[in-house]
């Protein structure tokens, strides 16, 4: 018979460890325990108040200490009972309907600015219980009984936080370590080759997959040493420097598997062939090992330890017959590099083991109830604002954001009021909702919302029209709160759907609904998402060509300070190789996700996309090459003279092309960049051929590890050479002289 620890250690910590489960099992106890407590009395619309607020808070992942949360959930509960305030206010009026929704339209922005983690959320359900306050039944009630029902969703929502707080104590920082080691696990799990009809069709589409996950775990891994960070800046604890270890050799073991992956790309297809079933296990193995790991972290038991210690056993294994094969078969360099990579992902496992074998050491009693809850004794004005990350100036792309919500809102306000539109504040939720910094996301964002209001309606029409008993109706209510959530960042257009069903849900407790209700939701949702689309297209619009072609430049520049601090190019940089790596991986996550922005732009103006599309990949294969570097090369070793100077020319040439691309093309475009300006470019790519030359032999005879390091190093070295060229050629067939010149070329074989 399975104990109760053991159903909690195999079926709930492993779905605590995914973000959308965890989401969605909060907004299921906060919105089904506001119902259950606060319904007792009757049906009464002013639920809709205590539970919504309670969901709206428990969609938040928050993060950092105990402190820190308490305050986020106190300040964001007072924001929405102000909210809710000034509708109650101004619903009686239209000019002060108005006036409101312009107040907090422009304070929709500021919530954006102070923090983009969880200023949105806070931006649409500050607007959600404003416009509730200003319609019937609710329009005249007492804004302070309103405050107070506000008050009390956001009070029962941190009691359900804080009764987690008290059973697993140290949960907040050993979940972040943990989500870190999930991200290795999905990053690992995209490097398996798909055999599909599909896969095999669109082979980029693996590609744009791992570039997804590599993007998902440098956010996960800045994320975690900042708030490690934070916590250890209060008090060090033996604790924190163990989860700082393990943080540590998640990014080690992160480097090498993508270097194995660099390295099985180099074998020629029947190498690859001959070996895939046991790549695929290997690969396997260790995407499975990773999220035992991370596991094993959040729950710190021995039973999950020992688990671990399995699979880690089973990937080291896998990679012994991996390696044997390789052995037994003609050696190449490929081959070589390929062995010597999983004799240091070998290795890792091994300092993991240890490392992961300490986590119990600094577990607590897990069932007791400890004097004080950590942080919570030191909350002080900080705690309460310290969710706030603002930049030093305001981004004018959220200045011009912020002033196409207020007039869409203020606008949408003076229509559902002037003109009596039965619950007419959908159309300005809807707006607050669709519209979005960037017209591509607002285009993506209103296709999904109508979409999925579509498929809500329908539903809740059919529902409607059975005439449910209540108590079938209490039973969904959760449910359709569960979808919501858990769909709510994974595909919107499916949480669309359930949030319409859960809001015709809710209105029918309190009072029967017709199908004129769904109706009215439904021509909002169109005549809002229509308004935001146009307004993004229209008013003010921030396109994201011009915007790409700086952050494109600045992640080619990384690449150079990361190649600089590699080979040791400049003595004056005191950043080490580490930070320069992560500075290079955040500047191709930024250059990514604008890529994808601009990519739902209108047609005309992503013209030449592809050029763009190539820039960015090739630019991310640069940065994994120059990682290949780095594993082969640890801390302390002096390179060879040759990788040095080839590295060097490589660097120079990587910074002129930057230039290039920075300069201002005045229409958002590539700049010209014809043969002969991209001539400097390839002269110093030429001298970093010639340099590596030396490295194929020596004047003495060098130790065989040694010998393989330096051959391993030049393959890397040639690798980052062969990308920048890539680049080279990206940017010469995007210009109008390279454009001529291929159309002359085609006349010329087609004949007069």
């Amino acid at each position: 018979m399975i104990s109760p620890r053991g159903i909690q250690s195999r079926l709930l910590e492993p779905a605590a460890l995914n973000p959308d489960f965890a989401r969605a099992m909060r907004a299921v106890l906060s919105f089904g325990l506001a119902l259950l407590l606060f319904h007792s009395a009757g049906p009464s619309v002013d639920v809709a108040y205590i539970a919504l607020t309670a969901q709206a808070i428990a969609l938040n992942d928050f993060r950092g200490g105990y402190g820190l949360r308490l305050g986020l959930i106190v300040t964001m509960a007072l924001v929405m009972a102000a909210s809710a305030v000034l509708g109650a206010f101004a619903g009686g009026s239209i000019v002060m309907a108005m006036f409101g929704m312009a107040v907090v339209a422009l304070l929709g922005g500021v919530w954006r600015h102070l923090s983009a983690d969880y200023g949105p959320l806070l931006s649409v359900n500050s607007a959600l219980l404003f416009l509730l306050a200003t319609a019937p039944p609710t329009a005249g009630t007492s804004p302070w009984r309103l405050a107070g029902l506000v008050l009390c969703g956001g009070a029962l929502a941190a009691l359900l936080q804080m009764l987690f707080w008290l059973y697993r104590p140290q949960q907040p920082l050993r979940n972040e370590v943990g989500e870190t080691w999930v991200a290795v696990s999905d990053l690992v799990a995209s490097l398996r080759r798909d055999n599909s009809v599909a896969a095999i069709a669109s082979p980029g589409a693996q590609a744009a997959a791992v570039a997804e996950r590599e993007q998902l775990l440098r956010a996960a891994l800045n994320r975690t040493f900042d708030i490690l960070g934070a916590a250890e800046a209060r008090e060090a604890s033996p604790l924190l420097a163990h989860l700082e270890e393990m943080r540590r050799e998640a990014v080690h073991f992160a480097m090498h598997v993508m270097t194995l992956h660099s390295a099985l790309e180099s074998l020629d297809r029947t190498e690859l062939a001959r070996h895939a079933p046991t790549i695929d296990s290997v690969l396997k193995s260790l995407s499975d090992a990773a999220r035992s790991v991370a596991i094993t972290l959040v729950t710190y038991g021995e039973d999950n330890l020992a688990r671990t210690e399995l699979r880690l056993r089973r990937a080291r294994h896998l990679m012994r017959v991996l390696r044997d094969q390789f052995a037994s078969a003609p050696g190449s360099l490929a081959l070589r590099l390929v062995d010597t990579v999983l004799g240091q992902i070998a290795e890792n496992l091994q300092r993991i083991r240890e490392g992961l074998s300490r986590t119990v050491e600094h577990s607590s009693t897990r069932f007791s109830v400890p004097v004080k809850l950590p942080e919570i004794g030191a909350r002080s004005l900080r705690a309460l604002v310290g969710w706030t990350d603002p930049s030093p100036e305001i981004d004018p792309v959220l200045i011009r954001y912020s002033l196409r919500l207020l007039v869409l809102t203020v606008g949408a306000v003076g229509i559902y009021k002037g003109f009596a539109v039965p619950r007419g504040y959908w159309i300005a939720l809807t707006v607050i909702v669709v519209l979005q910094p960037d017209f591509g996301s607002t285009r993506q964002r209103a296709a999904e919302r109508i979409l999925g209001t579509l498929a809500g309606v329908a539903l809740a029409s059919a529902l409607l029209s059975i005439q449910l008993p209540l108590w079938v109706v209490y039973a969904l209510l959760p449910l359709t709160s569960f979808g919501f959530a858990f769909y709510l960042r994974r595909r919107y257009a499916v949480s669309g759907f359930f949030v319409t069903v859960l809001l015709v849900l809710l209105t029918e407790i309190s009072a029967p609904v017709h199908w004129d209700f769904t109706l009215a939701r439904l021509l909002s949702t169109l005549l809002g998402g229509g308004a935001a689309l146009v307004a993004a297209l229209l008013f003010w619009p921030a396109w994201e060509r011009g915007k790409l072609l700086g952050l494109l430049a600045f992640a080619i520049r990384a690449n150079a300070s990361y190649l600089r601090s590699l080979f040791g190019l400049d003595a004056n940089v005191d950043r080490t190789v580490l930070w320069t790596k992560r500075d290079a991986e955040d500047a191709n996550r930024l250059a990514a996700a604008s890529l994808k922005r601009m990519l739902n732009e209108p047609t005309r103006r992503t013209a030449n996309s592809g050029r763009y599309v190539e820039l960015t990949a090739y630019n991310q294969r640069l940065t994994r090459a120059l990682t290949g570097i780095l594993v082969h090369q640890p801390d302390g070793t002096t390179p060879d003279v040759a990788a040095r100077n080839s590295a060097d020319h490589l660097r120079q040439s990587v910074d002129t092309l930057a230039d290039l691309i920075a300069v201002d093309a005045g229409d958002d475009s590539l700049p010209d960049l014809s043969g002969a300006n991209l001539s400097a470019v390839e002269a110093e790519l030429a001298k970093a051929d010639s340099a590596l030359t030396p490295l194929l032999g020596s004047d003495a005879p060098l130790p065989a590890p040694e010998s393989l390091r330096r051959e391993l190093i030049r393959t890397q070295i040639a690798k980052s050479i062969a990308e920048v060229r890539a680049m080279c050629l990206a940017l010469e067939a995007e210009s109008p002289a390279a454009r001529s010149r291929e159309e002359g070329g085609t006349r010329l074989r087609a004949g007069p």
